[in-house]
Formats: structure tokens, C-alpha cells, sequence
């Protein structure tokens, strides 16, 4: 059986529940100011608050980027990507990478590798989203033992 400390705490939090919500709802009912509808219609914003433009491209690495032979077992893929704003990010559409095979994204004004991506990093889904970059270019290198190159899925679709 509860005390009657117990029972007056239980009632003292029902009491607080339900003045809250009595007044969550008088404030919903009442309020015209919590319209959402300006996530459908940006057309006020001004034109350089856009977070990103999506850019399709749908290429591989036998279409784009230039592969380099080096004196090593590892020949190496290099794609340099130019951004019209401050940032960007990547979308694989497939995306594997084999176990020898590193993915690097290098910032071109410091030469810091800002990412690196192995075979952990590949997914069931075989597709991969970067993180955002908040540089305007930046380098996609790709090593890989010469002997895994055809084992490469590669395709950047945004």
C-alpha cells in the first residue's frame, strides 16, 4: 500500500501533466503564428541562403578522373571537384571498395586529408553519403593494389 507522501506525489505530478497540456492546447488553438507552411515556400528567402545545390553526375571512375600508374603495386585515381559555394559532399551511388583500396578526400588549399574510407567503410546498400566539407575544393584519391583495381565500385551520383 502507498503512504500518503507516495499518493500525494503521484497526484501533484498528474495535476502538473495536465496543466500543461491544457495549456499546450489553449496555445495551439489560439495561435496562427505556428504555421510551418514556409518550408514549402522559400520563394521570400534571399537567394544565397540556399544550403546546397544538388549537381548529378552519375559518372564512374572509368568515366571521370584519371587514373596515374605509380612505381608501386598500387596505381592511383585522382578526381579534383570545384564548388561554386563554401562546402561540399558526395553521394555514391555505388560505392565498394576492396580491401587494399583507400578513398581519400584531400583539401587542395592544405593537402589535409579531410577523409579516408577503406573496405570498412563499404555498406550493404553498396551506396555512401560524405559528410559536408565546408571547403570549395577538394580532391577524391583513390589507391588500390593494381590486382583489386577491377574490383572498384565507384559511381559519384551527386
Amino acid at each position: 500500500m502507498k503512504s500518503n507522501k507516495e499518493r500525494g506525489l503521484v497526484y501533484l505530478t498528474c495535476s502538473i501533466i495536465i496543466i500543461f497540456c491544457s495549456i499546450f492546447h489553449r496555445v495551439l488553438e489560439t495561435s496562427n503564428d505556428l504555421s510551418f507552411t514556409f518550408i514549402n515556400n522559400q520563394s521570400y528567402l534571399p537567394k544565397n541562403n540556399i544550403f546546397a545545390e544538388a549537381e548529378y553526375i552519375n559518372k564512374s571512375t572509368l568515366e571521370i578522373g584519371q587514373w596515374e600508374n605509380t612505381r608501386t603495386e598500387k596505381p592511383i585515381w585522382k578526381y579534383l571537384v570545384h564548388s561554386r559555394g563554401s562546402s561540399l559532399n558526395f553521394g555514391f551511388s555505388q560505392f565498394y571498395l576492396p580491401k587494399t583500396a583507400t578513398l581519400k578526400f584531400i583539401n587542395i588549399e592544405t593537402g589535409k586529408t579531410l577523409l579516408a574510407l577503406t573496405a570498412k567503410s563499404n555498406k550493404a546498400v553498396k551506396q555512401y553519403w560524405t559528410p559536408i566539407f565546408k571547403h570549395n575544393a577538394i580532391q577524391l584519391t583513390l589507391e588500390v593494389a593494381a590486382h583489386e583495381r577491377e574490383l572498384v565500385q565507384l559511381e559519384l551520383k551527386t
